[in-house]
């Protein structure tokens, strides 16, 4: 089994809350990315959990959003132009809203206070970035899932998750064959590691989902047997790996008069409110 990436992870997440939005694409991304930065750091604390929030207000086109769904690689994708802040500075709301200064970080003031009473965007926070990221080759999938996620931690697959939705706790998924002519690959998990179950010798993967704890496993499935593309698991998958170098710096617009200012006062620079 592959164990770093089992216990060196992030919280779980669940997409549906407060509101339904069809994210999965940006959980699985989301989750695995987190626990990667996590992996490579060592386990140190404290865990860093990038923004869901921000990457669908500001890149609904590259990634996709609530309504439209999207793909993990567009995650990605922005992660590595862009940089996306952690959850303290846009925690998740589940909806679709537009992209500003105060929708990628923000803060709000004291209602009784001295200054705007409102909310504001933030000066100075840290953005995480992707430094490569990729589709897996599939020449020889399972080989290659096994590498990757041995090497970095988890990766992101699409699959059919309708029999998830009924899956009894404490079995394993075992289906590998669709109910159509193919797979339907409506939603996206991090796949996160594999085992063997004691009693039958399955070999399975193990899967976390963005439905919440309540659902399987404590919000994990296992998902059998490898090699047998059950649920179309292993058909399409990707990677990234983080971008350790990252330090806080002034992305928004000064935020100096306001009750809880974060920007980065200079040395020429004396009249930092407070």
């Amino acid at each position: 089994m592959c164990l770093d990436a089992i216990f060196l992870r992030t919280m779980d997440l669940n997409q549906h809350i407060p509101h339904y939005c069809g994210s999965c694409f940006l959980h699985g991304a989301i989750s695995s990315i987190s626990d990667r930065i996590k992996i490579a750091r060592g386990g140190a604390w404290p865990d860093i959990l990038v923004s869901r929030q921000e990457v669908i207000n500001c890149a609904p086109n590259m990634a996709g959003n609530c309504e439209t769904g999207g793909s993990p690689e567009g995650v990605y994708r922005y992660m590595h132009e862009y940089g996306v802040p952690d959850e303290t500075c846009q925690p998740y709301q589940a909806e679709n809203q537009h992209c500003s200064e105060m929708r990628k970080c923000m803060n709000c003031d004291v209602p009784d206070g001295n200054f705007s009473r409102e909310c504001y965007p933030v000066a100075h926070y840290t953005k995480y970035f992707v430094d490569e990221y990729g589709a897996m080759e599939m020449k020889s999938p399972v080989h290659e899932m096994k590498a990757e996620i041995f090497k970095r931690g988890p990766i992101t697959c699409s699959m059919d998750c309708v029999s998830l939705r009924t899956l009894p706790r404490g079995h394993i998924s075992n289906k590998t064959q669709p109910d159509g002519a193919e797979w339907d690959l409506d939603h996206v998990v991090s796949l996160a590691g594999w085992g063997v179950d004691a009693e039958t010798g399955m070999e399975f993967w193990i899967v976390r989902n963005s439905w919440g704890t309540y659902m399987g496993d404590g919000g994990w499935h296992r998902v059998g047997p490898i090699g047998k593309n059950p649920l179309g698991l292993e058909m399409d998958c990707s990677w990234a790996t983080p971008r350790l170098d990252f330090a806080p710096k002034d992305y928004g617009p000064d935020d100096r008069n306001h009750d809880f200012p974060t920007y980065e006062q200079k040395a020429d620079d004396r009249q930092l409110v407070i």
